[in-house]
């Protein structure tokens, strides 16, 4: 089995002006994961206060992190930089920090979904 677990992506972005045509974005992978675990899912808030990411029994195998921003107003800032992710939109990124990823909301509180997949 463990050589058949595997994470794929597939990505399509589109940008367009008023006046051209759309300009797409093909993004897509398949990579095997290196340790056989069920994903981790989680509705989580942020506040303004940075904090942690709770990865639980992930925080040591996580070899990929999605975070959906819930909230239709307000961005969430993540990590270090930070990166932000606007409202309604999605982060998805690879870390070797473990547990020690910080988030926090721009405004007040932010409902999110974490989700950790294997590495």
């Amino acid at each position: 089995m463990k050589g058949n677990a595997r994470i794929t992506v597939v990505e399509n972005i589109y940008h367009q002006t008023s006046e051209g045509e759309p300009f797409q974005i093909e993004c897509g992978f398949t990579r095997k994961t290196e340790v056989i675990e069920q994903p981790y899912v989680r509705w989580l808030t942020a506040t303004e206060e940075w904090q942690l990411l709770d990865m639980g029994w992930m925080k040591d195998v996580t070899g990929m992190l999605i975070i959906v921003n819930q909230d239709d107003q307000n961005t969430l800032e993540l990590g270090h930089q930070p990166w932000f992710i606007p409202p309604g939109e999605s982060f998805r990124g690879t870390t070797q920090l473990g547990n020690d990823v910080p988030i926090r909301s721009s405004v007040g509180k932010i409902r999110f979904t974490l989700y950790c997949l294997p590495k």
